[in-house]
């Protein structure tokens, strides 16, 4: 009886103590060894653990001492709840595992690539089994979860380059011709290869003008984005060139406008104000007797009353 026990279960103990010591000796090599190892490196060395360990499982199953229906079941079993666990994965830690295996599988992005998603833009530092964590421009981790990356949209900078771009608004008297030598020479000074201009937007008081240009280093883009809006300021003020702002407004408050004989005009309780930029060009006009305020490049409103468009604009 007793040899009986000990030989039924002797493979079943010479399986597990196998098991046990090859699976340690892996986990060893794999991974405890290398504690420097990122969580993007340690990925694939901890898929191939899991599966030794579902391996293991299944030769200890195989050896034990079992009727082969009772082996079949416990197998079917083992594989059911495996199928369960990925068909029925709804909570966190299975949807990011398995995002975070679909990641490795399409590779959309890269650590040391910049990523920009949901409002977040930075360096990805490391992909792990469950979130994504990227350095933004102020040095802080923000950690995203890998359910999030594959189930929304990420704009990806790849380290082979990138096309900087960066957009002003110049009034319609300021010909074109003027405004894209000043654009090219401010890419061309941030430091962008292949620069050019594309008039992006005509607009009801101004022309938006985007200049772009090829990033190749790209572990400097903070850097260059924000010298070539310095080079763009430089330029095109060094030409006595006025940038607008977003839109511009001169209120007029219970204005009273008299003329008189001699030419002199009354203005009783004037009160402009400007938003996005300077109210300039006000001018009062009184020939042949008629009294009239006017306002040059912005619009204008009294008492509810709005005049709108380029300019000038003329109230009597």
């Amino acid at each position: 009886m007793n040899a009986t026990f000990i030989s039924g279960f002797l493979p079943l103990a010479v399986a597990m103590t196998v098991s046990v010591l090859l699976l340690g000796l892996l986990h060893y090599l794999l991974i405890y060894r290398h504690q420097s190892l990122s969580s993007e490196e340690k990925f694939p060395r901890q898929l191939l653990m899991l599966g030794m360990t579902l391996l293991a499982l299944v030769i200890l199953v195989m050896t034990a001492p079992l009727s082969d229906a009772v082996q079949n079941q416990i197998l079917a079993l083992l594989g059911i709840a495996v199928s369960g666990v990925i068909a029925f994965s709804s909570t966190s830690f299975v949807t990011n595992f398995m995002a975070a295996v679909g990641l490795r599988v399409t590779q959309p992005f890269k650590v040391g690539d910049f990523i920009s998603f949901d409002g977040h833009f930075g360096k990805v530092v490391s992909r792990g089994l469950l979130d994504t964590e990227i350095q933004t421009e102020t040095r802080e981790l923000i950690a995203i979860p890998n359910a999030n990356l594959t189930s929304r949209p990420v704009a990806v900078t790849r380290r082979s380059g990138v096309i900087l771009t960066s957009t002003v608004s110049l009034g319609y008297d300021t010909h074109h011709d003027i405004v894209e030598p000043l654009m090219l020479a401010a890419a061309a000074k941030a430091g962008l290869e292949e620069p050019y201009v594309h008039i992006d937007r005509l607009g009801d008081f101004a022309v938006n003008y985007k200049v772009c240009g090829l990033l190749t280093d790209v572990e400097r883009i903070l850097t260059v984005r924000s010298d070539l809006n310095r080079q763009l300021l430089d330029m095109i003020h060094g030409a006595g060139l006025e940038i607008l702002g977003g839109s511009l407004q001169a209120i007029v408050s219970g204005v009273y406008v008299q003329a008189h004989e001699d030419g002199d005009v009354l203005l009783d309780s004037v009160t402009l104000s400007a938003s996005g930029g300077t109210a300039r060009g006000v001018t009062v006009d009184s020939e042949g007797g008629a009294a009239a305020v006017t306002f040059q490049n912005v619009v204008a409103s009294q008492m509810g009353t709005a005049l709108s468009g380029h300019g000038p604009h003329t109230y009597v």
